[in-house]
């Protein structure tokens, strides 16, 4: 399944590396690794293994073993830092519903893992403490 939802870029947050927090720090490596998983095995998928699943299809030979196996390792490596990227807390409510639209579309039709609501619910609360003490929310 391909996620059209664009994680922002690091590179495109507002501020400059060395004024980030720790956790600003995080949650850009962790999205950054997440991108970079999900480039790689969406452009395996695109340029190697869709052309080897239609090559079977259309009653050429299976898809090659090693084929297989590769795409196989760059899914594993995604689900990885994919649950890296969740479980990392968020530093702005754009970052939370980064990481709910993420997961409306990944687990589409299945039950998010339990771990990934507490963590989007822990930011949401967190968040939520933040505006609150700057006065913000009332």
């Amino acid at each position: 399944m391909t996620c059209n939802f664009n994680i922002p870029k690091p590179s495109s947050m507002p501020c400059s590396p060395a004024s980030l927090d720790d956790s600003e720090t995080n949650w850009a490596g962790a999205a950054s690794r997440f991108q970079a998983a999900r480039a790689a095995e969406e452009a395996y998928d695109k340029a190697v293994w869709m052309p080897a699943l239609r090559a079977s299809k259309d009653g050429g030979p299976n898809i090659p073993d090693h084929v297989e196996a590769k795409m196989e390792a760059l899914a594993a490596a995604r689900y990885a830092v994919e649950g890296q990227w969740i479980l990392t807390p968020a530093p702005s409510l754009h970052d939370v519903i980064a990481k709910i639209q993420y997961c409306r579309e990944r687990w589409e039709g299945f039950e998010w893992p339990l771990s990934w609501w507490t963590s989007i619910m822990t930011d949401l609360g967190r968040i939520a403490v933040e505006a609150a003490t700057e006065g913000k929310v009332q």
